[in-house]
């Protein structure tokens, strides 16, 4: 109406009126409203975010290196019935926060579920699969579903056991004071590296403390080797190139000797071997005839032929065909120069027939870089201690160590390790 004040419109419901004298204040009902909408914003993506969990991926996604490449294999999403699968490549693993750095390196049809990569070798990546339906691509990232969560590389030697040869047939034969070794290799471009140990070399561990033989190209199949004399010997040929990449995978059955050679040392040849041996001395040869005219000889009547043996003499024939089944007695400990070094382990430890804490306190006197002296006494002390305790083999080859610097000391123990090793 004309005169009258306009109606003030109304900003308040009337349920918020408890009183029809006072009004809630506007102020108060503008907090409500706020407090129920971010109440409903901050449900909203965590809303969203369960739904993305049901948007369809696919699974069991793993990555495994074969030679030169690796291999993705995964199972497809259920819930897409024909859809096409994207591969990513990252170099750290791929979040919805850096997959923008990862680079998509493929894509597949459904029911593949199966990828081959080849990355720059030696560097670590990650990979994800995605599928892709008509309408988009989900770029879900779950972690151990469709998602690596373990870097994968190509490494030197992955990509040379798939260039490797074969090698079969290994072996060793010994001529006079060499050992002719053999073998047959599949590739004729791939050279050969051969090892020599004293034990049986069928473990990496084995082969990486063995001795470097030679090596040889692939079109040779044979080499001479002239060890030390007076040991068991093995040995193992394995591809040149693939022990030089850091390959583990390098010993099978055919590229090592299972049984030992051995080149008979100095001492253990017996100059009796030179002479035929008989029991008792040969007899008088006696000739009736003449070997030209056949006539018969008149029998000669010689006194000599006709004595006697002494008692005595008999006895000493006897004791010099026994002589060499006699046993020796077992050598004395032999000592050495005073040596600064070692003199305190010699005369208490060695002295007192403590020999197997005497092998133990001498070990860094042999394998550190001390003066040749101690090394050498090192190794003569301790191949005698090895000696009393029995252990044959292993006293043989320290003392060969110092056979030429020590030979009149050594031959006692190297005459009596080989009676020892002959009754064995």
């Amino acid at each position: 109406m004309a005169g009258q004040a306009a109606e003030r419109p109304k900003l308040v419901p009337d349920f918020f009126l408890q009183d029809k004298s006072s009004a809630v204040d506007y102020n108060s009902y503008m907090k409500i409203r706020f407090l129920i909408t971010a109440f409903c914003l901050a449900l909203f993506p965590l809303y969203s975010q369960e739904m993305k969990l049901y948007a369809p991926f696919p699974s069991r996604l793993e990555a495994l290196t074969s030679g030169s490449e690796i291999l993705l294999t995964w199972k497809d999403a259920p819930d897409v019935a024909e859809g096409t699968y994207e591969i990513y490549r990252g170099d750290l693993p791929l979040t919805a926060d850096n997959l923008y750095l990862a680079e998509k390196i493929g894509d597949v049809p459904d029911g593949t579920q199966l990828f081959r990569d080849q990355p720059p070798k030696g560097k670590s990546v990650y990979y994800a699969v995605f599928v892709r339906d008509p309408s988009q691509v989900y770029k879900i990232c779950i972690p151990y579903r469709n998602v690596t969560t373990s870097p994968v590389s190509i490494e030197e030697s992955d990509i040379e056991e798939t260039k490797s040869t074969v090698i079969s047939n290994l072996t060793a034969q010994v001529f006079d004071s060499d050992v002719a070794l053999s073998y047959e290799s599949t590739l004729a471009d791939r050279n050969i590296i051969l090892f020599r140990s004293t034990s049986r070399i069928d473990s990496y561990e084995k082969l990486i403390k063995s001795i470097l033989v030679g090596e040889k190209s692939g079109s040779q199949t044979s080499i001479i080797d002239n060890p030390i004399a007076g040991l068991n010997y093995y040995y193992a040929a394995v591809d040149g190139a693939l022990y030089r990449s850091g390959s583990r995978n390098l010993l099978y059955s055919g590229n090592y000797t299972v049984s030992p050679v051995h080149i008979k040392f100095s001492h253990e040849i017996n100059e009796d071997n030179r002479f035929i041996k008989s029991a008792m001395p040969l007899p008088l040869l006696k000739v009736s005839s003449d070997l030209k005219s056949g006539e018969k000889l008149e029998e000669r009547k010689d006194p000599e032929y006709d004595a006697v043996i002494e008692p005595a003499t008999l006895n000493n024939v006897r004791r010099m065909i026994e002589r060499d089944r006699t046993i020796g007695e077992k050598p004395e400990k032999a000592f050495l120069a005073y040596n600064k070094n070692i003199n305190s382990l010699v005369t208490s430890l060695f002295a007192g027939g403590l020999w197997e804490r005497c092998t133990e306190a001498l070990e860094p006197y042999i394998s550190s870089l001390n003066d040749r002296e101690t090394r050498e006494q090192s190794h003569f002390y301790r191949g005698q201690c090895y000696y009393y305790l029995g252990r044959y083999n292993e006293a043989l080859i320290e003392l060969i160590m110092v056979e030429k610097t020590y030979y009149q000391e050594t031959e006692p123990f190297f005459k009596a390790i080989f009676e020892e090793l002959k009754r064995d």
